[in-house]
């Protein structure tokens, strides 16, 4: 099956790029003086491109999974499918925020908000859905404000969620 292999295959190169950002992480900060820390520039070059690439990959391992779902028949249960896509948006969401705070990566959130941006656009397109998934709309308006604030918050060097979650335990 095409589709299993396609998803097999992107969670292979999503696990890659996973290893290859916790290795810049290490360089951005090493723990000891022997090892390699990236200069201002390499971190531009090397961390923006990598965080780019790691979040188109990891929206195509969103749809290559949403899709592997609905082949499987699955399409939100008894809820409908409009949950279920509701569902994939905050479940897309929770992922880019833990990642993207882990990283403090604005550029792999600004390509998730991309993504957001084309599945909005499709919904209230007079050549896609015209507006008849309001829940959808909304969900993932909401969706791309927190992940604009999660993006301001990185920009600014503020961990939201590093704050609220010491202040919960």
């Amino acid at each position: 099956d095409l589709v299993t292999l396609s998803l097999v295959l992107i969670i292979g190169l999503l696990i890659v790029l996973i290893l290859v950002m916790e290795q810049l992480r290490k360089m951005q900060s090493p723990s000891s003086a022997s090892e390699a820390k990236l200069k201002p520039k390499e971190r531009i070059i090397l961390f923006g491109t990598f965080s780019v690439y790691a979040g188109w990959i990891t929206v195509a391992t969103i749809a290559n999974a949403t899709t592997w779902l609905v082949k499987a028949g699955f399409r939100g249960g008894n809820l409908g499918e409009v949950f279920f896509t509701c569902g994939m948006l905050v479940i897309a969401t929770v992922i880019v925020v833990l990642t993207s705070s882990r990283y403090q990566s604005w550029p792999y959130i600004a390509v998730v908000l991309w993504a957001f941006g084309g599945i909005l656009l499709k919904h209230v397109d007079s050549n896609g859905f015209k507006g008849l998934y309001p829940a959808v709309l909304v969900t993932c308006g909401v969706m791309m404000g927190i992940l604009l604030v999660q993006g301001l918050c990185i920009v600014l060097n503020k961990d939201i969620l590093k704050t609220i979650l010491s202040k919960r335990l």
